[in-house]
């Protein structure tokens, strides 16, 4: 091979390189768009509810239910707080039959 296709030959590896590594969109730590926000594990969650003072800790089972919908009313809470369809959210506020 002579010296000008070496050069030719190098330059075209680089410049492949260079295109595959622009393509791969920069390594960020970003989620693709159209991706959904990670959900908060159930501590997090659990947390959250008690910072703001929705989680219930008396010593009742019952607990209060100032809706009188028969769910409690910091399981209500953390059930609105969910990533779910409005659907699965009726059927977990749903009344055993």
């Amino acid at each position: 091979m002579n010296r000008k296709a070496s050069i030719a030959l190098g330059i075209g590896a680089i410049l492949t390189t260079a295109l595959c590594i622009g393509a791969c969109g920069g390594g960020g730590t970003k989620p693709p768009k159209g991706e959904p926000p990670k959900t908060p594990t159930l501590a997090q969650q659990i947390d959250t509810l008690e910072k703001n003072g929705k989680l219930d800790r008396s010593s009742g089972l019952k607990g209060p239910d100032r809706d009188n919908n028969g769910i409690r009313d910091d399981i209500d809470a953390w059930i609105a707080a969910q990533s779910i369809t409005e659907l699965q959210k009726k059927l977990l506020n749903r009344r055993p039959e």
